[in-house]
């Protein structure tokens, strides 16, 4: 996604604009308030995603603090520093109607926490829309530049509300531009630097179970002689979706558990109808705790894209790669906390990383029998005369591998079964395991 730069008191884009002192744009995302400490040639030095603490990425030998609390740099500082040395900004992503594209802009301090008494700066202009019952991304936005005592500044102002069918463009222009976006390539920071960081969440290591992510699927009741199955459907079939569920052992599922629950809390529309505590979400697999995230293959009438899915080397997949049980995963879900017919917290899937891959077998209907072997030799080859017994073994003079060198053994397919995931059976067994889970601090 391209970045918009503000340059020689103009507004520049690498593409599509010409240099402007103002634009119209819809701010679909305000991001997340940051930190950066940077050294006197502008390089930074260590930097915070959540104001909170340094990044993990900061080199240690640069990082001033371990907390952002008790951080010098976060301290104002007589001489030649105006505010703070470590400076907040936030990173804003933007629509422009004009040329139908999405991009990027980072505001600094002075964009964000201006105090002058007629221009809005982002948070006064964000209050201001709340104030008269307006959310961000349903306004288109004028954006300009203004100086302030000789700096240059970012200001906000509304132009007017945006009528429903352009609010559908928007949002789906917006996922489009976000359709390439591996979410397994970045950092941490830079996958929440736009959004809250309770909404997304990356599930590692886990083994997939049953997956469904090569075409859209529904259940079919009438399936399976009766029995009912998943089955390949088109997108505009009603609950066709993208899916797959996913095998964890107990430290898997209770971090994951304590990720929903955060998300639950923090949900913007929670209020007083909202349970505390989050149900216990996941079902059981033997021994083990079963999870499942999906994707709607329709959304508002308008047809989605399946989850993007990755190699281990963050290499793109064919969209229609079949992936497989036991196969091994990372999973990038957003978090969307409901409360229609019960509480909790559903897990929306965009994206798929593949780290160990088991090769896909189709089911045969028939049993081995002696006969044609595929690759077989065609004769057969005398057999060698036996050498005579040897008085001593021979000696091997091969050097042996390094330990780290010795390939894994090919896993054996995991072969697909009839039995069904069964849920944890009583109420008291949910309420242990939740229980214990919060006693653990997951």
């Amino acid at each position: 996604m391209d970045q918009l730069e503000v340059q020689d008191g103009v507004f520049k884009h690498p593409d599509v604009l010409p240099p402007l002192k103002m634009l119209e744009a819809v701010i679909t995302n305000v991001g997340t308030l940051s930190r950066s400490y940077a050294g006197s040639n502008g390089v930074s030095l260590c930097w915070s995603v959540d104001n909170k603490f340094p990044s993990e990425e900061v080199p240690t030998d640069t990082k001033q603090a371990a907390r952002c609390l008790d951080c010098k740099q976060s301290i104002k500082q007589h001489g030649g520093f105006k505010g703070t040395p470590c400076k907040f900004f936030t990173v804003v992503r933007l629509f422009l109607p004009a040329t139908e594209t999405v991009c990027l802009l980072r505001l600094g301090a002075v964009s964000l926490f201006s105090r002058h008494p007629v221009y809005l700066s982002l948070f006064k202009y964000h209050d201001y829309l709340k104030t008269n019952g307006e959310e961000l991304e349903d306004i288109l936005t004028n954006i300009y530049l203004g100086d302030d005592d000789g700096v240059t500044k970012i200001y906000f102002k509304p132009v007017r509300p945006l009528t429903k069918a352009e609010l559908l463009d928007i949002r789906q222009l917006n996922l489009a531009a976000l359709g390439n976006h591996n979410p397994f390539h970045l950092t941490i920071e830079e996958n929440f630097m736009s959004d809250s960081d309770t909404k997304y969440h990356v599930i590692n290591n886990v083994a997939a179970f049953y997956p469904r992510l090569d075409k859209p699927y529904f259940y079919d009741k009438t399936a399976n002689n009766g029995k009912g199955k998943s089955v390949p459907c088109d997108a505009t079939t009603p609950n066709a979706c993208f899916e797959t569920s996913f095998l964890m052992d107990e430290k898997q599922a209770a971090a994951l558990y304590s990720a929903m629950q955060k998300a639950y809390t923090n949900s913007p529309h929670r209020d007083d109808s909202w349970a505390d505590k989050l149900p216990q979400p996941f079902n059981m697999h033997e021994e083990q705790f079963v999870g499942k995230a999906k994707l709607k293959a329709m959304y508002k009438n308008e047809v989605t894209n399946a989850p993007a899915q990755f190699d281990a080397s963050n290499t793109r997949l064919p969209d229609d790669f079949m992936l497989t049980t036991g196969s091994m995963i990372n999973l990038f879900v957003e978090f969307v906390p409901y409360n229609i017919n019960g509480t909790g917290v559903s897990m929306r899937l965009k994206g798929v990383q593949v780290l160990k891959y088991i090769p896909y077998t189709p089911l045969s209907p028939f049993q081995a029998q002696e006969g044609f072997v595929n690759g077989a030799a065609q004769q057969t080859e005398p057999e060698a005369e036996p050498e005579p017994e040897a008085m001593f073994a021979p000696v091997s003079t091969a050097v042996a591998p390094p330990e780290e060198d010795i390939p894994d053994a090919v896993p054996e397919p995991v072969k697909r079964t009839s039995k069904k995931v069964k849920p944890l059976k009583k109420e008291t067994d949910l309420a242990s395991v939740i229980d214990k889970w919060a006693a653990d601090g997951s």
